[in-house]
């Protein structure tokens, strides 16, 4: 059996690129043959909000999976995967007797992971961690003793290296998308922004929703709701957290990620270019690995002219448009990798089978 030992809320999860990755590489194993438990909790470790259990409800209702509330527990089975969540002071006594069952194999990360990871020691179980971000809870995957260890870019790679020698296999995010692609601009009007908070570049996306009063700007909350929407410009439609993006992807024309955080690898950039979305973003962590033509696409966050002007003409030249459409689709297609073939070359599936 292979244990996710995850502090966050179990999947299907929230519109994250860590919360995502977690829950499909837990999917791929489980679609591989193993017996896979995924423990994780719906009170969040890093703030006091009330408990996510009414979105996973709302999560699992819209997938139509089943699944039952004992107490303050909800268990289900969602892609050939338990899913155990539970309340975090119940967190590492669930871990430990799941580790004592006949466990091969415990993946863990962010939050916690070491606490996990010396369980698993403890009782000789292997651990494999994904280094999700370079952010102090990213970097605990450095610390702990894994035998296996992933990172989502190269630019992780080199930071868990540099900072603490260690070497990560590359396992980038495992891209959903059920939408067709369009090489024209009908349907696509939309200006596409993610998580709309300071870290990820509010300013910017505001100033450019300023300098095009014409066009649609749809901002998406992620991490948190949005404070101040009465002073957004009024061609910025703000809407809650979603249970996937595919719908705002059929109508988008441009994806805008200007974080000023180092993200490692934003899934979001990844999903769209998958569906010939041009995408501009900021030069921040493992974005210009992701984005097509970084030269002309990748731009800091400090020149607002610069992203003005960039925004300006792949939302009103259709020949500028199609050719970034044409380059995202071909650079994110490239960056697929097989995830199945990246965990046997790092040994874990010789070591868990």
């Amino acid at each position: 059996m292979i244990v996710f030992a995850w502090r966050r809320l179990t999947p299907p999860g929230f519109i994250g690129g860590a919360e995502l990755a977690e829950g499909r590489c837990a999917a791929l194993l489980a679609s591989l043959g193993h017996d896979v438990r995924f423990i994780g909790s719906a009170e969040d470790p890093r703030h006091r909000d009330p408990p996510a259990s009414g979105w996973l409800i709302r999560m699992l209702t819209h997938e139509k999976i089943p699944y039952e509330i004992t107490s303050s527990r909800v268990s289900y089975r969602w892609r050939g995967v338990h899913c155990l969540c539970i309340p975090q002071a119940e967190m590492k006594d669930s871990v430990r007797g799941s580790l004592r069952d006949s466990a091969r194999l415990l993946w863990t990360s962010l939050e916690g992971c070491g606490e996990f990871a010396a369980q698993a020691k403890e009782l000789k179980v292997s651990v494999a961690t994904f280094m999700h971000s370079v952010s102090e809870a990213g970097m605990q995957s450095t610390e702990i003793c894994a035998r296996f260890r992933f990172a989502p870019s190269q630019f992780v790679q080199r930071t868990a290296h540099i900072r603490a020698g260690v070497q990560c296999h590359l396992l980038r995010p495992m891209i959903e998308t059920s939408v067709s692609q369009s090489d024209t601009r009908s349907g696509r009007n939309v200006v596409l922004f993610v998580n709309p908070i300071p870290e990820k570049g509010l300013d910017v996306a505001l100033a450019l929703a300023e300098a095009l009063p014409t066009r649609e700007f749809v901002f998406v909350e992620s991490w948190r709701e949005v404070r101040r929407k009465s002073f957004f410009p009024p061609n910025v439609t703000v809407i809650s957290r979603q249970p996937s993006l595919n719908n705002l992807y059929a109508r988008t024309r441009l994806l805008v990620v200007p974080s000023i955080i180092q993200d490692a690898a934003p899934m979001v950039i990844t999903e769209a270019g998958r569906l010939a979305i041009p995408v501009i973003g900021s030069t921040a962590g493992g974005i210009p690995e992701l984005v097509a033509d970084p030269l002309h696409n990748c731009i800091n966050t400090d020149d607002r002219a610069k992203w003005i002007a960039r925004a300006e003409l792949l939302t009103q030249d259709d020949t500028a448009w199609r050719l970034a459409s044409k380059v995202q689709s071909v650079h994110s297609r490239a960056l697929a990798q097989n995830s199945r073939l990246v965990i046997i070359r790092a040994g874990l599936l010789d070591e868990t089978l």
